[in-house]
């Protein structure tokens, strides 16, 4: 078991705008309803570079802020971890697009925003953080590798730490190969020790041998079930209704095909 502690939360997704309007739906207090999601420029960034920015790092810049400014980190100083399964759609599409014409017209500015680590790039320009970061890619599992990565970056270096995980839905022809349902990012703070009001203490322990899917917890919300199987962001609803209800739990996040991480869930 590995001990962190969780100290915000950051979400932006269909019918979820921050983690006070996500709690409130968890708990039930207020009815999930899916709406477009319209994602704003990163306000950390220079306007010359927000109109580089494509709207899959939007996103998960958005959504780092919510997080840093939710857990107490400081900008400036925090590690970081970002996870994308898909890399950005939009970039992937037009830089085919343009190799398959004759004269092979690729935009400089999509090449220079072409590599996996563009997020963590921008987020660090925007913040002038100049604290670790690691980009994570890890198909469908891409939320747990993560949590388990920030985890124990957290720990080792005995340092607070952001961890976004975000994907956006590709384009055709490449959304037939990898379909994901909707634009969808979520992002924990956490600390190595408790400090101030944590939201929840959270054991990690890896679980192999074991069949995955069978042994994943789906979000009690049903609302929620689509977003959860089809973005690996959503990996995150079950602990996130956990600590929305301080509830205290046993969860199985999937991991691999044959793995999970398992989170214990106390709540203070």
């Amino acid at each position: 078991m590995r001990h962190v502690w969780l100290s915000g939360v950051g979400i932006l997704g269909p019918g979820l705008d921050g983690w006070e309007q996500t709690r409130a739906i968890l708990q039930r207090r207020q009815a999930y309803v899916s709406r477009s999601v319209s994602i704003p420029e990163p306000a950390i960034l220079p306007s010359r570079d927000r109109r580089r920015c494509s709207d899959t790092v939007s996103l998960a810049l958005y959504v780092a802020q919510q997080t840093a400014q939710a857990g107490g980190v400081d900008l400036t100083t925090t590690p970081s971890v970002f996870a994308n399964s898909a890399g950005d759609g939009e970039i992937v599409h037009r830089l085919l697009s343009a190799l398959a014409k004759p004269s092979k017209p690729v935009s400089p500015t999509d090449f220079h925003n072409s590599v996996h680590n563009a997020s963590a790039f921008y987020w660090s320009l925007g913040t002038g953080c100049r604290a670790a970061s690691t980009s994570i890619a890890a198909a469908r599992f891409s939320f747990a590798a993560a949590f388990l990565k920030a985890a124990m970056h957290s720990l080792l270096e005995n340092t607070p730490i952001i961890m976004v995980c975000f994907d956006k839905p590709l384009l055709a022809p490449l959304s037939d190969t990898y379909p994901l349902v909707a634009p969808l990012a979520v992002g924990f703070a956490l600390w190595p020790r408790a400090v101030g009001d944590q939201l929840a203490e959270l054991d990690l322990s890896w679980v192999s041998n074991v069949d995955a899917a069978a042994e994943a917890q789906r979000p009690l919300l049903p609302e929620l079930t689509e977003l959860w199987s089809g973005n690996p962001a959503g990996h995150a609803f079950p602990l996130l209704e956990a600590v929305a209800n301080q509830r205290e739990s046993v969860l199985y996040i999937p991991g691999a095909h044959d793995a999970v991480l398992r989170v214990d869930v106390t709540c203070p």
